[in-house]
């Protein structure tokens, strides 16, 4: 399953309000926080690049410490709860109903499931933010591009899960696995490109 606005449905998404916690926590003596927002901009050409070519960045390491560099701040030891509090505050979704009747009649059918998502963040950050809705426990394992430097609709990222999958499963086959998504060009044709079962989530 791809996970934002498939698994999880979203109200709002502002990645300035990371930015501010940033600030808040770590910066405000060392800058203002219009300062800190003008130098989260210089990123920009990284999410240019990874539109373009289908290649991800990941926040914790490519970006999240160079802010500490700018402002001459050491770096902290707990970089995973930073990720993961700049994605809360930026970020708030919903579990529909809906969702959860599906998962359940899923397992049900003992039916392994996956979260595979486009994301800066890893995915341990995404399945700390997937446990606060009680669905963790059904996915073997949460993909997030940002793990992996490459992303959807590219194949390659793709063919890491499926390539993990079979192993795991040896008693299947590519055959076997389909994708839902919400997304018609990542999702729908990037599955498809994949050479998976893929069910088009239009909401």
């Amino acid at each position: 399953f791809d996970l934002y606005d498939t698994l999880l449905k979203g109200v709002s998404f502002n990645f300035k309000k990371g930015v501010e916690y940033l600030h808040e926590t770590y910066f405000k003596d060392k800058c203002s926080l219009e300062e800190i927002i003008a130098f989260s901009d210089t990123f920009l050409p990284l999410y240019q690049a990874r539109k373009e070519k289908n290649t991800e960045l990941c926040f914790i390491t490519d970006e999240l410490p160079q802010y500490f560099e700018e402002y001459d701040v050491p770096l902290p030891e707990d970089l995973e709860n930073i990720e993961y509090q700049f994605l809360e505050h930026m970020k708030e979704d919903i579990l529909l109903d809906e969702v959860k009747d599906t998962l359940d009649a899923l397992r049900e059918r003992g039916i392994p499931m996956y979260v595979f998502s486009n994301s800066i963040f890893t995915g341990k950050a995404a399945s700390r933010h997937i446990a606060k809705f009680g669905i963790l426990p059904y996915f073997e394992k949460v993909y997030s591009s940002g793990d992996y430097g490459v992303k959807k609709p590219g194949k390659e990222f793709f063919q890491i899960a499926i390539n993990e999958i079979l192993e795991k499963h040896p008693e299947v086959t590519q055959d076997d696995i389909f994708f839902v998504g919400n997304d018609y060009e990542l999702d729908a044709v990037g599955g498809v490109g994949a050479g998976l079962h893929t069910i088009w989530y239009n909401v």
